[in-house]
């Protein structure tokens, strides 16, 4: 293999995979309180490939083998658009819903969202390069190296040492005796037990709901969360568990499994958790839904799943059954997902 080619690791691969049922884009929007130097930050986001090359290739598949490959094609403008704007949540849906193909488009980008005194930002992440926390790295990388060429316009950054992209950096960390201990028993993932109503559409592509809570909200939500003891994430799991089971119609008494992500980061040292890549793992916390009971009833039993999940070196299964899944081979395994997403 080219020495320049960058080896897709598995967790890069399932995101390829998978995009066929999900929409695989990661945002991070920032608000700002004046406009912001949109030629600067077209010039940051081009030198931010120096700074980690994985962030200018394109994902290639041929004979069974999957690998970042580099562009040459890539300019300022390809990663960074200005847009004036008079209706700004009808601009930044659009941009936000806008598709991104691994194979073709820029695997991150950005667009300024130009209002009469300031600028909102939205950066555009495809999951198949890294998941929510490494979106993170991306922006605050991009951030840095804006702040960097506003001091010295001149300023170039030295290319970054490379970092395995893969899950055996967590495997090493964790050590034999883990991963003998939280070895799969079963090498299945659990299966869905209701289904949400389906209302058939006319015309093509995907549907998005997209919802803002209001500052005020949000505050009230995280002071309930305090008074219960209760971390943010375990708010949103309640409220999603109990819209799932008041509009899906569930099977009672029954425990209903959600998958849960988590960033697998948490294994590694500090210093080695800044990593542009993809390493989340999966929970499935399951609980039992009685109608009627009220959102604090229900928070309770999701506090006590997670809990358990969290004493458990969380994660690490997952990741150890994504590895065994892989074995069959990047082809055999797409084809069978592939069969899977026309089916349901």
């Amino acid at each position: 293999m080219n020495p320049k080619l960058i080896p897709a690791a598995t967790q890069d691969q399932m995101n390829y995979i998978t995009r066929i049922n999900a929409d695989q884009q990661l945002h991070i929007i920032i608000s700002f309180k004046a406009h912001i130097q949109e030629q600067l930050l077209s010039s940051a986001m081009l030198l931010t490939i120096l700074r980690d090359p994985v962030l200018g290739c394109r994902f290639i598949e041929k004979n069974n083998r999957t690998y970042w490959q580099p562009r040459q094609d890539l300019t300022a403008s390809d990663l960074c658009s200005l847009v004036f704007t008079a209706d700004l949540q009808k601009d930044l849906f659009e941009f936000v819903t806008m598709p991104s193909d691994p194979l073709i488009d820029p695997l991150f980008r950005a667009r300024i969202f130009r209002g009469a005194a300031n600028d909102t930002l939205c950066v555009k992440v495809n999951h198949v390069l890294a998941d929510g926390a490494g979106t993170k790295e991306v922006v605050y990388l991009i951030s840095d190296t804006y702040s960097k060429l506003a001091v010295e316009p001149g300023y170039t950054p030295e290319k970054s040492k490379f970092y395995p992209r893969s899950q055996a950096v967590i495997f090493k960390k964790v050590g034999l005796a883990n991963l003998i201990k939280f070895r799969p028993r079963t090498f299945t993932l659990p299966k869905p037990l209701f289904e949400l109503p389906f209302v058939h559409e006319t015309g093509a592509g995907s549907a998005f709901a997209l919802r803002q809570i209001k500052p005020e909200i949000f505050k009230a939500i995280k002071e309930y969360g305090k008074l219960n003891q209760a971390t943010l994430n375990d708010l949103i799991l309640t409220a999603y568990y109990r819209s799932l089971c008041l509009n899906g119609n569930p099977p009672l008494n029954t425990p209903l499994p959600v998958q849960v992500s988590i960033d697998l980061r948490h294994f590694l040292p500090a210093g080695h958790t800044q990593r542009i890549c993809n390493l989340s793992g999966g929970l499935f916390p399951a609980i039992t839904f009685t109608p009627g009971e009220t959102f604090q009833e229900t928070l309770k039993k999701v506090q006590e799943k997670m809990a358990h999940w969290k004493s458990r070196q969380p994660g690490l299964t997952g990741a150890i059954i994504m590895e065994l899944a892989m074995l069959q081979g990047f082809k055999n395994h797409s084809a069978h997902a592939a069969g899977r997403g026309k089916t349901g």
